[in-house]
């Protein structure tokens, strides 16, 4: 498969999950292909998914961050590994003020990997230690491996 196909073969399934997003995780707004800058990279990152759930009058809104991978091989720790790393730079990035708190659509709040493939054993580990929630699409659910409190 060709790199322009294999990429809008990803992109193809980064629009499904932001459908099955909006409706699952109950979002005010949902984009796909987002680029943020890190704190210490000098290219952007891209986000698959970005998920925003408006928040109360006493509450904030939450911002969602979504990694997808629509591939045959399994989902391996370092593919978790890489997306935290990832987030956490553009989380760094981001000014925050402590009363009024940010209005930055880079400050997540939390963060989901999504694929068509398994997770292994490690991965699932390092997910849920870092309380990265972890969905399977089957081809016609999504299956929840792992929880994110979101």
């Amino acid at each position: 498969m060709a790199k322009g196909d294999t990429l809008q073969k990803g992109h193809g399934f980064e629009k499904k999950v932001a459908v099955w997003a909006k409706r699952f995780f109950k979002a005010s707004e949902v984009k796909t292909n987002l680029q943020f800058r890190g704190k210490t990279a000098l290219r952007p990152y891209e986000i698959d998914v970005w998920v925003k759930r408006k928040g109360s009058l006493l509450e904030s809104s939450k911002i969602l961050f979504i990694e997808c991978k629509d591939r045959a091989g399994s989902i391996k720790r370092v593919d978790i590994t890489k997306f935290l790393a990832s987030a956490k730079d553009i989380k760094a990035a981001v000014s925050v003020d402590l009363v009024f708190g940010t209005s930055d659509d880079g400050y997540w709040g939390a963060l989901a990997f999504v694929s068509t493939a398994k997770f292994d054993t490690d991965a699932l580990r390092v997910a849920k230690e870092n309380k990265i929630g972890c969905y399977r699409y089957d081809g016609k659910k999504y299956v929840e491996e792992n929880k994110v409190a979101f």
